[in-house]
């Protein structure tokens, strides 16, 4: 991105319509350092640091969870919409999930529940495990110390994560990411589950899924969710830059017998005689095409 200087009154108007300094410094290729040194010497006076009063907060507590943010910005005419947001949630104040995960309370909450292991996992629950297992090696994500979670602009693949998650005992929340577009996300907390996950290496991770037999295509299931596309042709493809994770994906496919080829720079391709098998195991959120009548043309 190109850098580009804005000037006072562009970085004005942009501060009081509630962009915070990060979030302008994105717009032009800035740190949020660059555009709090910028303001300072523009003379742009931050919100944020104006001590709030007493009569802010009252008003701040008795219509930041039931008024819009039209109606609430003229009740705190010195302040912006980031600014209003900040304060809220260090009152504890929170409007959605989104800001409810990053909650004090929560963290906090989780992070008592996980030091003290309350939160455990079903490992007898080997279908649900699979699929999660392959969905964190696909869109999946852990912090690597006791949070997994997913970020998907699908809200059914957002539900059957967590539905899944919350099979194996934990205990997910849900939410919605409404900067840009429109994004679903699934977190949940469990240190029992973290560790069991980073410690499986390529071989581990082969001989578990291969002992649990047929349960191994809800991994497959998982990725596909994650990282898959169907081509016009009819042939399945999973998408995986590691050539690694593309190497053990292609071993699993061919132990569960059907024929594949690894892509050097796209991922595993199901072949078109393996195409049906393939849709007959893995029930996907995406829907497939008539693959049965397209085998017999």
């Amino acid at each position: 991105m190109i850098k580009e200087k804005p000037s006072k009154l562009t970085l004005e108007k942009m501060y009081n319509e509630g962009l915070i300094q990060s979030e302008i410094g994105r717009i032009f290729g800035l740190s949020q350092s660059d555009i709090s040194v910028l303001m300072k010497q523009y003379g742009i006076i931050t919100k944020g640091n104006i001590f709030w009063s007493s009569e802010e907060e009252k008003i701040l507590r008795q219509h930041y969870l039931k008024s819009s943010k039209g109606c609430l910005t003229p009740l705190l005419p010195y302040r912006g919409w980031g600014a209003i947001k900040n304060k809220a949630l260090k009152m504890g104040l929170c409007r959605d999930a989104e800001t409810y995960r990053h909650s004090r309370e929560v963290v906090e909450r989780l992070r008592i529940l996980s030091q003290s292991k309350k939160i455990k996992i079903n490992k007898n629950e080997k279908s649900a495990l699979s699929y999660v297992l392959g969905v964190m090696d696909g869109d999946g994500y852990t912090d690597r110390k006791n949070t997994i979670g997913l970020e998907t602009k699908f809200k059914q693949f957002a539900e059957k994560f967590s539905s899944n998650v919350k099979t194996l005992g934990m205990r997910p929340n849900m939410g919605i990411r409404k900067r840009e577009n429109k994004h679903f996300m699934v977190w949940a907390s469990s240190r029992e589950f973290v560790e069991w996950y980073l410690e499986l290496n390529f071989q581990k991770k082969l001989s578990w899924l291969v002992e649990i037999g047929d349960l191994a295509w809800r991994y497959v299931e998982g990725r596909y969710d994650s990282d898959g596309y169907l081509h016009p042709c009819g042939s399945q493809l999973i998408c995986i830059h590691n050539s690694l994770q593309r190497e053990f994906v292609a071993n699993l496919l061919s132990k569960l017998g059907l024929k594949v080829s690894i892509q050097a720079t796209n991922g595993v391709w199901v072949s078109r005689k393996s195409a049906l098998d393939f849709a007959t195991y893995v029930h996907s959120v995406y829907p497939y095409k008539n693959l049965e009548a397209d085998s017999k043309i």
